[in-house]
C-alpha cells in the first residue's frame, strides 16, 4: 500500500525498497539506474547511491587525508609514473599506497569496504523510512570481484586488514531487487573508449 504524504512524495509502507544494478564495466548500469531514478522521483521519495564510489565517512576522510599527504611526500622524493585515468602516483616498487584501480593497497581496499558497508547501512535506514533507494553496483563477499574483497594477505598487519575487509563485506546488507545488466564485448569496448580519462 501507499501512503500519500504529498502528491509527489509518496512513500511505501511498511517500508521502502533497495534496488541495485550490477554487471560488468560499461554495461549500462549507470544509464539504467539513472533513468529509473529520474522516473520514480516524479512520484516517490527516492535516493540514488553509487556503491562503487561510496560517500566517504568522517573516519575515512581523515585517513584518506593522511594517505594523500603521504603520497605527496613520496612524490617529492621519488620519480613518479602515470597510471589509471591520468593519476600520478609513485612506482609500485617504492611502496606507494595507490597501485591502480584494480590493484589497491590493503589500506585502500579496507577503507573502500568500510565506506561501502556504511553506505549500505544508510540505504537500509532510508528504505525502512519508506524511501526507494537505487544503487549503482552492489558489494560482493566473493574475493576478487570488482566490488568485493581484494586483500589476499593472511599474515601480519595486512592479514588483519584482510579479515577486517571481509567482515565489512560479509556483514553488508543486500538489495531487495537486483538487476544484472550485460552487454556484448563490442558495446562494452566502445563505451569504455568514449569515457573520459
Amino acid at each position: 500500500p501507499n501512503l500519500f504524504s504529498a502528491k509527489l512524495h509518496r512513500v511505501q509502507l511498511p517500508g521502502g525498497i533497495i534496488v541495485s544494478f550490477v554487471g560488468s564495466e560499461a554495461s549500462g548500469k549507470s544509464t539504467l539506474s539513472g533513468a529509473l531514478y529520474d522516473e520514480l522521483k516524479k512520484t516517490y521519495r527516492v535516493s540514488r547511491v553509487h556503491l562503487g564510489k561510496p560517500p566517504r565517512t568522517f573516519l575515512s576522510r581523515f585517513l584518506w587525508l593522511g594517505i594523500r599527504v603521504l603520497i605527496k611526500i613520496k612524490l617529492i622524493v621519488t620519480k613518479p609514473i602515470t597510471l589509471f585515468k591520468g593519476e600520478t602516483v609513485v612506482d609500485k616498487k617504492n611502496g606507494t599506497l595507490l597501485r591502480g584501480a584494480y590493484d589497491p593497497h590493503p589500506i585502500i581496499a579496507c577503507l573502500d569496504a568500510f565506506d561501502r558497508n556504511r553506505a549500505l547501512r544508510n540505504c537500509v535506514r532510508l528504505a525502512m523510512d519508506g524511501e526507494i533507494v537505487i544503487t549503482d553496483r552492489l558489494p560482493s563477499s566473493i574475493l576478487g570481484q570488482i566490488d568485493g574483497p581484494k586483500i589476499q594477505h593472511t599474515k601480519n598487519f595486512y592479514g588483519y586488514l584482510g579479515r577486517l575487509e571481509r567482515a565489512f563485506y560479509d556483514s553488508a546488507a543486500t538489495s531487495d531487487l537486483i538487476f544484472r545488466v550485460g552487454s556484448s564485448l563490442e558495446i562494452t569496448l566502445s563505451r569504455n573508449t568514449q569515457r573520459e580519462v
